[in-house]
């Protein structure tokens, strides 16, 4: 005496990516990509060093070892450009896939994360010797 539940029922009681996979298929793939505002790939990782408009963003992952199931951190490096030259070290920021601009950079600085610990106490210094400057 099982009860019979509808796929519908069933996709809208759970949480999670199953109710996205729902609202994908009724609005369309395109839509979908359009609706998220995503037009390529992006990454999320800290600045492991910086060089006049270019930024070597390190991205970190989680992976389950193939044989023995264990969880394994990997790690890779991405060039990427940065117009305005706001990001600094340590900084968390998000990059975007873009067309190649040098013969290591295919990426691009989408924004800043979160800023790192230096960054904040470097810019309140200036803040402060600015301000010195001016009584003065």
């Amino acid at each position: 005496m099982r009860a019979e539940v509808s796929l519908e029922q069933s996709v809208t009681r759970i949480e999670g990516p199953l109710v996205f996979l729902k609202r994908r298929v009724e609005i369309g793939l395109n839509s979908a990509v359009e609706v998220l505002g995503c037009d390529g790939r992006s990454r999320v990782g800290r600045i492991a060093a910086l060089d006049m408009e270019t930024i070597v963003v390190e991205v970190n992952r989680q992976k389950a070892h193939p044989l023995y199931r264990r969880v394994v951190n990997r790690s890779k490096k991405f060039y990427a450009h940065d117009e305005e030259q706001t990001a600094h070290a340590g900084d968390l920021v998000r990059i975007e896939e873009t067309r190649p601009l040098s013969r290591l950079k295919r990426w691009t600085l989408k924004e800043i994360v979160k800023r790192s610990k230096l960054a904040i106490a470097a810019g309140k210094d200036a803040e402060s010797g600015e301000a010195a400057e001016r009584a003065s």
